[in-house]
């Protein structure tokens, strides 16, 4: 079952079963004009954060009751995982970690062109993708770990990155070390101790063994895929409703209806509905979701805030579903530019 923990209003609000999203900053909207978000996220300590549709603010929710807490200015991005959460600036593109304090972000690296968050660190590739860099966790100082990739994948399981050629890689751990775990694939996502893909038709999900370049079929068509401690879940390609893998091959649970994003904490799946203006938690059983009512309260004053993160140049083509900035002197996350270096990471369909 899912139920309504968020609905984006402006002004302060008092309905929905778990918590609704307050005003964005800066300017108020008018009295209870829902207020789309362009994205939620959660880390890996089930801290939820949302992104308000124009960029203006980064919300964190207070875990009870309708209390939200605006916590950044402007932002382009969001990024989460067991380190932490990271945002990348609008105007610089310039990496921000939150520092758990509302308004407290400290800057931590240079623009990018994707980012993925481990348990435990940071990675980026750097504007032009011929670097893949690892955050030492002090100060904006990064360290080249590998070369060329188009897109970075992380979670509990490691990192992984897709190479130029589209093929799979994990990062060993040491720097220049990385595995070819698979084929090209349209989309993948990690678990806590899993790497799954789609392969790239479309037509089936794939669990990597573990093993080499071995794969296991798991489920039928999907469309995009979405990880984290909870669990596997996939939407279906033709109704978009949201399944959760079931643990055994063919093995899935129908967990929600379609939705315009969804993310993965260690303990809980949110998703962010069609029009953006509500946000839900899945309790965990069955798939039927409460009907929303939009509440209508006074417009309360909202204080101005000190923007946090700056306004962007231009943004890099990604993925359907997310977008990166993108830098006009490329330039990686601190450190200089790599030039060769192959030594890049890397399922029509895993194997």
């Amino acid at each position: 079952m899912l139920r309504r923990i968020g609905v984006l209003v402006a002004g302060t609000v008092t309905a929905g079963l778990l918590s609704v999203f307050p005003a964005l900053a800066d300017e108020p909207a008018a009295a209870g004009a829902p207020v789309p978000l362009g994205s939620v996220t959660a880390t890996g300590d089930d801290q939820l954060f949302a992104l308000a549709a124009d960029h203006s603010a980064v919300y964190r929710y207070n875990g009870q009751g309708t209390d939200w807490t605006k916590v950044g200015g402007p932002a382009e991005t969001l990024h989460a995982g067991g380190a932490g959460l990271f945002a990348t600036a609008r105007d610089t593109g310039k990496v921000f970690k939150y520092d758990g304090t509302p308004e407290a972000w400290s800057q931590v690296g240079e623009p990018g062109a994707d980012f993925a968050v481990t348990d435990d660190r940071l990675y980026a590739l750097n504007p032009d993708r011929t670097a893949v860099y690892e955050w030492s966790g002090q100060g904006t100082q990064w360290a080249k770990v590998g070369g060329p990739a188009k897109d970075l994948d992380a979670g509990g399981a490691g990192l992984f990155a897709t190479a130029l050629d589209d093929k799979i890689f994990k990062y060993d751990g040491t720097p220049e070390a990385w595995s070819q775990v698979g084929e090209p694939g349209a989309d993948f996502a990690v678990t806590d101790d899993r790497l799954y893909g789609i392969a790239a038709d479309h037509t089936a999900v794939f669990e990597w063994t573990g093993q080499g370049a071995q794969w296991a079929k798991v489920g039928g068509p999907a469309q995009d895929l979405y990880a984290g401690g909870a669990g596997l879940f996939a939407t279906d390609r033709t109704t978009g409703q949201l399944n959760k893998y079931d643990g055994q091959p063919d093995s899935w649970t129908k967990t929600g209806e379609p939705g315009a994003g969804f993310t993965v904490s260690d303990t809980h799946l949110y998703g962010l509905s069609p029009n953006r203006t509500t946000v839900l938690q899945w309790t965990g059983t069955g798939n039927d979701c409460p009907p929303s009512a939009r509440p209508r309260p006074p417009r309360p004053r909202h204080p101005r805030h000190r923007r946090l993160l700056p306004r962007p140049r231009r943004l890099s083509r990604r993925r359907a579903r997310r977008s990166h900035p993108r830098a006009r002197n490329p330039s990686p996350p601190r450190p200089g530019r790599s030039t060769a270096d192959r030594g890049r990471p890397g399922p029509d369909r895993p194997r």
